[in-house]
């Protein structure tokens, strides 16, 4: 498991004042770019390299508690499950030890020129193991 703190800005809100639905995504995604640059893979690097890409192919999401601006939470980012060519992470997201959400995200892995599926990099798949 891997934790990512954050703390709810004015932008991730919406005219409510509440979390906007799609911003609880991006802290998940923020969490996973995290833990990659933890385990020293540079996701710029990555895409640079035009060699292969993982694209999201399925997203699900919930949402138990509204996030204000200001409230600090946690994100727990978790592997779910790993196969040859994909694999999905759970994030949980805590606000004062209470869960107010959950994503997550499916990942594919594919080669960068024809997008055909591909095996995971076993770099790669090393540290999403140990998630």
């Amino acid at each position: 498991m891997h934790i990512y703190g954050r703390t709810i800005h004015l932008g991730d809100t919406d005219a409510t004042g509440v979390i906007y639905f799609a911003k609880m995504q991006n802290i998940a995604l923020e969490a996973f770019e995290d833990y990659l640059t933890c385990v020293s893979l540079d996701l710029a690097s990555i895409l640079k390299e035009k060699k292969f890409l993982f694209p999201i192919v399925h997203v699900d999401a919930n949402y138990m508690q509204p996030l204000f601006v200001g409230d600090k939470v946690k994100a727990h980012l978790k592997l779910q499950r790993i196969g040859n060519s994909s694999f999905t992470f759970i994030t949980e997201l805590f606000k004062n030890r209470c869960l107010v959400g959950t994503v997550q995200i499916t990942h594919v892995t594919v080669l960068f020129g024809t997008k055909k599926s591909t095996d995971i990099p076993s770099h790669l798949k090393l540290h999403l193991e140990k998630l």
